[in-house]
């Protein structure tokens, strides 16, 4: 018998694990496990896994660990994740704002063909 991992196991801040735990994520999946503690090293990643794996869990929370350990607030954007579609972007989006939801930080969409005036006031306010 296997010992299951924990998300604690992983070392994320608490705030994330209490994200975690009100959203019912359990256990890391395989390619979480394989991959967060890696990227929370710093390490580069090149990690391919089907659909529905937790790929965006797996890059987007030690994202956010990092930026929990540095908390320099209204600095400007720290963090930019770029994606090659519009339904992809809105997908990561949602992870991020699910994912952060005990945390003080502040995320944003900004994608082509939306309003102008509505993105900027968007980056005004140091996603």
């Amino acid at each position: 018998m296997t010992d299951t991992v924990s998300f604690a196991d992983l070392g994320l801040n608490e705030r994330l694990l209490k994200a975690l735990d009100k959203h019912n994520f359990t256990t890391p999946t395989a390619v979480q496990e394989a991959t967060i503690p890696p990227a929370m090293y710093g390490q580069d990643l090149m990690v391919s896994a089907k659909t529905g794996s937790g790929k965006t869990a797996a890059f987007v929370l030690p994202i956010l660990d990092k930026l929990l350990q540095s908390s320099p607030r209204n600095t400007g954007t720290r963090a930019l994740i770029l994606v090659p579609t519009r339904e992809l972007a809105k997908h990561v989006f949602k992870q991020v704002k699910t994912l952060s939801s005990y945390t003080h930080i502040q995320t944003g969409l900004i994608i082509g063909g939306e309003d102008n005036n509505y993105q900027k006031v968007i980056l005004r306010d140091n996603p």
